[in-house]
């Protein structure tokens, strides 16, 4: 991972769905979430930079979720490069965010490894 400068849509929405793909099979084979959270794309737009059209750059949209809940967040636009740059610290860091926020850790029993439910089997 790192700075991407093609200008090729294709090749910029491929590099967004190889950092979401990897969140996802991170998430899917931790052993405290089992697949409990994963992310979506829900929007993206192709734009050109004011100062110099010849440049273009893909922003998405994302939307985080929770199986057990049915909670989602929807994280601000962002750029391909702000999701590839110093290995994906900022898609990292918003579902670290979605995670504590959902409430997981006030949930009764407290969860465990041992204890943990299996959403790997659901859709």
């Amino acid at each position: 991972m790192g700075w991407k400068t093609t200008q090729n849509r294709k090749k910029q929405q491929r590099a967004v769905n190889a950092v979401v793909r990897w969140m996802n099979k991170d998430i899917y084979n931790d052993p405290m979430w089992k697949a409990r959270f994963y992310i979506r794309q829900i929007d993206a737009r192709w734009f050109s930079y004011e100062d110099d059209r010849r440049y273009h750059q893909l922003a998405v949209r994302l939307r985080a979720y929770d199986r057990k809940t049915g909670k989602t967040y929807d994280m601000p636009w962002y750029t391909l490069n702000d999701l590839t740059y110093f290995w994906g610290y900022k898609i990292w860091r918003e579902m670290n965010d979605f995670i504590l926020d959902s409430g997981v850790w006030e949930e009764e029993p407290r969860i465990t490894y041992e204890n943990t439910p299996d959403y790997r089997s659901c859709k």
